[in-house]
């Protein structure tokens, strides 16, 4: 798992314990976003928006990918908007506004293991 400079710290005394050991058994790299396209070549790289995009279990995501998840209030920021090939939506009844980002990635990654477990 990559993550870049403006992302929260991963090992803050908050997400440690939230994460619940996975800190310790999933390799987290930080990364310059600079080096995205060459980190994602070979995958189909989606941003995470809540107004645009194709829905996500109308995405193929049996493929390898890579998701850009933004921060609840802004959303991804527009450098790391430019490296996305395609825009990825949770669609959401009744008039919600957005999902938390780890909820968001959470509802991302289940699809895709389910479409890869089909």
């Amino acid at each position: 798992r990559r993550y870049t400079n403006a992302s929260v710290d991963p090992y803050s005394p908050t997400l440690v314990p939230a994460g619940m050991g996975a800190h310790f058994r999933i390799p987290l790299l930080r990364v310059n976003p600079v080096d995205i396209p060459t980190l994602t070549a070979g995958t189909m790289l989606y941003l995470a928006d809540v107004a645009q995009g194709i829905p996500c279990w109308q995405a193929d995501l049996s493929k390898p990918v890579t998701f850009i998840i933004g921060n609840e209030a802004h959303g991804a920021s527009v450098s790391m908007r430019n490296y996305s090939q395609q825009n990825i939506l949770i669609p959401m009844p009744g008039g919600m506004e957005s999902l938390n980002a780890a909820m968001s990635a959470n509802i991302l990654l289940y699809e895709t293991a389910r479409q890869r477990n089909s």
